[in-house]
């Protein structure tokens, strides 16, 4: 009789061990899926995120070129003045 409360123990004891495996089979599995969809989440950012660096550095790029335009015409203007005032000087003096 021993013999058998100790085998029908330890069979109450393997189905219980096998059912919680299967319990942390399933939670593994859950968590794998999850694991998935953050990896995919990650995926679009990084994509979102590309895409606006992209749009910033042509933005950038424009504002850098009218910034150059706008400063050649203000150079131009300086340099102008510069000139009309030595001539202006040199007419008022008679050369």
């Amino acid at each position: 009789m021993a013999t058998e409360s100790r085998i029908s123990f330890l069979e109450g004891a393997l189905t219980q061990t096998s059912e919680r495996l299967r319990d942390h089979t399933e939670r593994f599995s859950a968590l794998a899926l999850d694991i998935q969809s953050v990896r995919e989440e990650i995926a679009a950012l990084r994509a979102e995120m590309n895409s606006n660096v992209a749009t910033l550095r042509a933005e950038n790029r424009e504002d850098h070129a009218a910034t150059r335009r706008e400063s050649r015409w203000i150079g131009g203007i300086v340099v102008t003045a510069i000139v009309v005032a030595v001539i202006a000087n040199l007419v008022a003096q008679g050369f």
